[in-house]
């Protein structure tokens, strides 16, 4: 993954299905974005 020119490899479990065609994929990950240069610890004033 590339964020904002850094590049990391990240990697989660996934569930894939073939469903009428169609590939379907469901999983999740977590990011620690100080590994991205993103060092503020809450953008809660974003919102």
């Amino acid at each position: 993954m590339t964020i904002k020119g850094i590049n990391n490899s990240i990697s989660f479990p996934a569930t894939v299905a073939v469903k009428d065609g169609a590939a379907i994929a469901k999983g999740a990950a977590t990011l620690d974005r100080t590994k991205f240069g993103f060092l503020l610890k809450n953008y809660s004033f974003l919102v």
